[in-house]
């Protein structure tokens, strides 16, 4: 695929830095290679020799001390050597992208390692976004992501979602506006982006099936619409020097039964959040089982704004929401969402929060005390 007309005319003028191509051939040298290129800090002076981490397994992760140099020192800017080697084969032990096997002049699939989720997906906004651009996400978005388009003057285009996410005809429906061939003309103001979340997307949980990816992606294919999917959800984040010691030592194996303990306690506490909320709130609220994820997403009835109701009456009665304008692209128009976290709460105060919530959102309907 040729991404050349997706990038953006400021990154498109970056070049790059020349002591960081040294700094790459540098850590691919023999040890015999002399280097007095960059500027790099004498590791004599590093304040730290050796440390030893404890798991909850029992066993340990010794920092030696060339583990510590290596960990303290600069390192090439995609990214630990050996993390991006062992994320490249986890990848392609996963989900096997056709990309890993094509020529560097073709587009195989690389990897680079960010500071966060977000922190990759700002690069990649800053990359592709103009000024004026129209982009294609779903209708509720997290609000992180809205922050970080928005001052880059951008379009934002909401596209309406069910229980399984952004909905094919609903896509369609926003991209009659142009042809497909619009694609191609460089003065069109077609969309060239879709950004969505397809696992446990945050506010909304939704996950889509492997049918809707499918149409979704030939739609894309249709529009030459570039898909920056983020899956947050989809693998844990560590602090990267630190993860590579933990992966070495655990393996692929050992690492995805981790990830299978974690899918069941967050599964256990979904299951909890959800008993509550058919305990207290069937009469007052309506959701989706969320599929993945850390939150339910709930639609209260009778209250066209939650933002109230989260923001003062519940914070009254000791029990905090996200109200759902603040994952609206215009957050000052009035919603009746609002998004309930399972991830840390026990299952009492996950009953006691829904039975307070109830009581609020009967007052408030009684009262017609429902706006901001």
């Amino acid at each position: 695929m040729n991404y050349s007309r997706f990038i953006n005319i400021v990154s498109a003028a970056r070049q790059p830095s020349p002591i960081r191509v040294l700094t790459d051939l540098y850590q691919r040298s023999p040890p015999s290679m002399i280097s007095l290129a960059g500027g790099v800090p004498n590791p004599s002076l590093f304040p730290y020799e050796t440390t030893t981490i404890s798991l909850k397994d029992g066993s340990k992760l010794d920092f030696g001390w060339n583990i510590m140099q290596q960990a303290l020192q600069y390192s090439s800017s995609a990214g630990v050597p050996e993390l991006l080697n062992w994320l490249k084969e986890f990848q392609i032990k996963i989900h096997n992208p056709p990309t890993a096997r094509y020529s560097p002049e073709k587009g195989q699939m690389d990897i680079c390692v960010t500071t966060g989720s977000q922190d990759g997906l700002a690069k990649v906004f800053d990359m592709v976004i103009s000024p004026g651009d129209n982009i294609l996400l779903d209708v509720h978005c997290y609000s992180g992501i809205l922050s970080a388009m928005k001052p880059l003057g951008c379009n934002l285009i909401g596209v309406p979602i069910d229980k399984y996410g952004i909905i094919p005809k609903a896509l369609k429906d926003v991209l009659s506006e142009w042809k497909p061939e619009d694609a191609k003309n460089p003065k069109s103001n077609i969309p060239k982006v879709l950004y969505t979340v397809p696992n446990g997307n945050n506010p909304t949980g939704t996950s889509m099936t492997t049918q809707r990816k499918e149409e979704i992606y030939q739609i894309a294919h249709d529009y030459d619409l570039l898909i920056i999917e983020d899956d947050p959800y989809y693998f844990l984040q560590f602090e990267k020097f630190m993860v590579l010691q933990l992966l070495q030592q655990w393996g692929q194996h050992g690492f995805l039964k981790h990830v299978e303990c974690v899918i069941e306690f967050y599964k256990k506490q979904k299951d909890l959040m959800v008993t509550a909320a058919n305990k207290w709130l069937k009469d007052v609220a309506e959701w989706h089982e969320p599929a993945a994820g850390m939150f339910l997403w709930l639609k209260v009835k009778g209250i066209s704004d939650t933002y109230r109701l989260v923001m003062e009456k519940a914070l009254e009665k000791e029990v905090l929401f996200v109200p759902g304008n603040a994952f609206s692209i215009d957050s000052s128009q009035p919603s009746p969402y609002l998004r309930a976290s399972f991830s840390f709460a026990s299952a009492e105060q996950m009953d006691l929060a829904f039975q307070r919530l109830a009581t609020l959102i009967k007052e408030a309907v009684q009262t017609g005390r429902e706006t901001r």
